[in-house]
């Protein structure tokens, strides 16, 4: 299972979304959307999105509430439970998909954009997810994708090295077809960190081609 950390060290174990379920059911989780995902997509074209990794829907209501048509992918029935709470509360629609990423694939040719949000995998597993995630865009859709860049390792992400962003590896990570428009290190707020300690993040926006 990757990790969705929405400000946890989720590490990526395959399978088993029961942890994150009780984890999902038990803390309390931010209701905000990624900042960076609101500097970098809210003025893109709007059309079908998906939320890969959605732990408990923050970013998926935020692009339903831009008008999006949005799908909610997780392992965590937990997750996509408390996500379609809140899209009903806030009168927005959310389709949710119960599916573990290391196997799910997204309809080719299908969605505007394609969000991947602190989901950390070895280089090998993160460059399949790209692939099938790229191959799940309509040419001339965005793919954005942040997470946790190596610098914050013990405080930030998972405790892995490996599992880690940084910028210098991740342009090799992604195919031929996706147009790289942003790739860079960008510091999240304070306010997004349950440390009070910044989190410098990996940002990678991509058109395909």
């Amino acid at each position: 299972m990757a990790d969705h950390s929405e400000h946890t060290n989720r590490t990526p174990t395959p399978g088993d979304p029961w942890p994150w379920d009780e984890r999902f059911r038990d803390m309390p989780w931010p209701k905000d959307p990624d900042p960076l995902l609101v500097e970098y997509c809210s003025d893109l074209p709007k059309g079908k999105a998906v939320d890969l990794g959605a732990g408990t829907g923050r970013n998926s209501i935020f692009l339903a509430g831009l008008g999006y048509e949005v799908t909610a992918v997780d392992a965590s029935q937990v997750g996509l439970d408390i996500t379609a709470n809140r899209a009903k509360s806030e009168a927005l629609v959310i389709e949710t998909v119960l599916a573990n990423l290391d196997d799910f694939h997204l309809e080719a040719d299908t969605y505007d954009l394609v969000v991947i949000a602190n989901i950390h995998m070895m280089p090998p597993d993160s460059k399949k997810l790209f692939k099938m995630a790229i191959n799940g865009l309509k040419h001339g859709g965005h793919l954005f994708v942040v997470g946790h860049d190596r610098s914050n390792l013990g405080v930030h992400g998972p405790p892995l090295p490996e599992l880690l962003y940084s910028v210098d590896d991740m342009q090799d990570l992604f195919p031929e077809d996706l147009e790289i428009k942003v790739l860079k290190n960008e510091e999240r707020p304070v306010g997004d960190s349950p440390h009070g300690v910044p989190d410098m993040a990996v940002i990678v926006l991509g058109e395909k081609k």
